[in-house]
């Protein structure tokens, strides 16, 4: 985490910290930190100077400190979205330096294999689709914008994508295969996220003209839903713009928001359900349910 951290632009970090709520360099700081005899003593609030010898009640403390501080660094890999998104953006900075053999070229032109392996691939894909037709009309929000069905489809999304995986296709594959044979159509996805998989099915089944990101879809609607508010004569405040941005961020990822899931990472750290409530008042489910409806227009 350290090594990825020195190695990301000013950019990524903080596309890095919108996506997993903490920077790279934050929890490899946490990381460090669990086991820091200095930090679990403080947290336990225990002497650890030459001179005193913990009792058995301070040991206690501590290592309930220590499992809290351990809990805490290894939260953020508890999500296999967030872990995906770390490896895509550690792969996109791994080089191998070759300084003793001298590379020579030994052609130049059209990569016939590349095309014929795309085309492969997507006719899989394709096949994927005919044969799981049923359940992926089912995902209802592959091609219809309603709210109501939204909650269960990420699961059923991820045993969808399991399938797939199962015949050796990842989303970043699918993701490489069009953008090598419509380029002028797929843009290119710098870590895909479960979501894309419902970007990639609409773009196949004619859904949508173009392939990009699910984020990008996210952060546009909600560009123009915060205009669209903020135009009136009452405006968000920063705060309430920094919890807006925290929940489309989880949209982009999860499809969706319920009110449950603010006492979860990252909002725990802003103060939960609760704090959220403070800001936004009894309007506050409103505001969730809107931001469902309108960030996956």
């Amino acid at each position: 985490m350290i090594r990825l951290n020195s190695r990301m632009t000013e950019r990524e970090r903080a596309e890095f910290s919108d996506t997993v709520g903490s920077s790279a360099g934050t929890i490899a700081q946490r990381l460090l930190d669990a086991f820091d005899p200095d930090v679990i003593s403080a947290k336990a609030g225990v002497d650890l100077s030459d001179d005193h010898e913990p009792t058995e009640d301070e040991r206690r403390r501590m290592d309930e400190a220590k499992n809290g501080l351990i809990k805490e660094a290894v939260q953020p890999f508890f999500d296999p979205d967030i872990r995906d998104y770390i490896e895509n953006v550690r792969r996109s900075h791994e080089q191998i330096i070759d300084s003793v053999n001298t590379d020579s070229v030994l052609f130049a032109g059209y990569d016939a294999d590349k095309q014929a392996n795309a085309d492969s691939i997507i006719e899989t894909f394709r096949e994927f689709i005919e044969k799981n037709r049923d359940e992926i009309l089912a995902l209802r929000i592959i091609y219809d914008q309603r709210y109501k069905d939204r909650p269960m489809v990420i699961g059923q999304l991820k045993a969808l994508y399991e399938k797939l995986k199962s015949q050796n296709i990842t989303i970043e594959r699918l993701w490489d295969c069009y953008a090598i044979k419509r380029p002028e159509k797929a843009k290119r996805s710098a870590a895909a996220q479960i979501a894309d998989l419902i970007s990639i099915i609409r773009f196949e089944m004619g859904y949508a003209d173009n392939l990009a990101p699910f984020a990008d879809r996210v952060n546009y609607n909600f560009m123009q839903w915060t205009l669209r508010r903020n135009a009136g004569s009452v405006h968000f405040t920063e705060e309430q713009m920094e919890w807006l941005r925290l929940i489309k961020d989880h949209i982009a990822v999860s499809l969706s928001i319920e009110p449950e899931d603010l006492d979860l990472s990252p909002f725990d750290r802003k103060g939960g359900l609760g704090r959220f409530y403070d800001v936004f008042g009894d309007n506050y489910k409103a505001v969730l349910q809107e931001m469902n409806v309108e960030l996956v227009a």
